[in-house]
């Protein structure tokens, strides 16, 4: 956890737990783990404060069927 006003959030956390739940044969194999975790999990299912606790991928559905049904207003 950070201070108010620092950047960090528990994703460092989170990634550093994923990291050491086992062990890789290769830095690639590491490699590709963590890419797939940023981009699935982090960027698309994990809840967001700075969303109202909301996963990056409902926010954005919810945005845009906002805006459709302003358009049909």
């Amino acid at each position: 956890m950070s201070h108010k006003g620092d950047c960090w959030d528990n994703a460092v956390d989170d990634k550093i737990e994923l990291i050491y739940q086992k062990d890789y044969k290769t830095r690639k194999q590491k490699r590709q783990v963590i890419l797939e975790y940023i981009a699935v999990y982090y960027n698309r299912i994990r809840m967001h404060l700075i969303l109202n606790y909301k996963s990056p991928e409902n926010y954005e559905n919810e945005r845009k069927l906002s805006k459709l049904c302003v358009c049909l207003i």
